[in-house]
């Protein structure tokens, strides 16, 4: 796999996302955008597709909600953890999102920010 983000979440709590772009161009940008989640190089679903129109010198976003809850299989133990990729494509670019979804009994591993 291409390079990706890594994130971990607990279970059953919703993930909130946000992608921008940033046209430097002197005319508009247009492109589709298309996101979607995988298991195991399986496609789970879609989770969001969409038009992104930009104005020159401007920026798009676009921002989705994922609810863990939904991905994990019943009766599963609070032990398991899981892993989710979740695939951004715009155009010919493509960025990936690694979810590691963890028990809320274990703490999540939080990455300082360096200052500016």
């Amino acid at each position: 796999m291409k390079s990706a983000y890594y994130v971990s979440v607990n279970r059953e709590e919703k993930v909130f996302f946000s992608y921008e772009v940033d046209n430097r161009r002197f005319s508009g940008y247009t492109a589709d955008v298309e996101v979607s989640i995988w298991q195991s190089k399986q496609k789970v679903g879609d989770l969001l597709s969409a038009p992104m129109v930009i104005a020159a010198f401007d920026k798009g976003q676009l921002e989705w909600v994922l609810d863990t809850a939904e991905l994990l299989p019943e009766d599963t133990p609070p032990e398991q953890r899981f892993e989710y990729t979740v695939t951004i494509k715009r155009g010919e670019t493509e960025r990936n999102i690694i979810l590691h979804i963890i028990s809320s009994d274990y703490p999540l591993k939080t990455v300082p920010v360096p200052s500016r």
